[in-house]
């Protein structure tokens, strides 16, 4: 009986390690996307102050410290926005297949 309880018990946990690991490639894009979304737009007015007023004010003169922000602050939003865009298209470029396929079969009765 013990036995049977183990197997039943690894069993269980392989299930749920297989929903867990389906859960985070289905949801974490997303979920990081929204996350940095509400924090660039909470930080919105922040920047427009403290950056892009000084960045205006010195016409635009590219330093250091001008990479070193926009590079951490817009390269996250561009790798995140690739990432759950190419989710998509890698989820329903599978049914762009289907639907061109079903378009280009003969007609077999027509021709006879």
């Amino acid at each position: 009986m013990n036995s049977t309880t183990t197997s039943d018990q690894a069993a269980a946990a392989a299930e749920i390690a297989a929903y867990i690991a389906e859960l985070n490639f289905e949801y974490v894009p997303r979920l990081a996307a929204i996350l940095l979304a509400y924090h660039y737009i909470t930080t919105l007015d922040d920047e427009a102050t403290h950056f892009w007023g000084k960045a205006v004010a010195q016409k635009w003169r590219v330093t250091l410290a001008w990479m070193l922000f926009f590079g951490n602050r817009y390269l996250p939003l561009a790798v995140c926005a690739a990432t759950v865009i190419s989710q998509y298209i890698l989820e329903y470029s599978q049914y762009a297949l289907w639907a061109d396929h079903s378009r280009s079969t003969p007609d077999i009765a027509g021709s006879m």
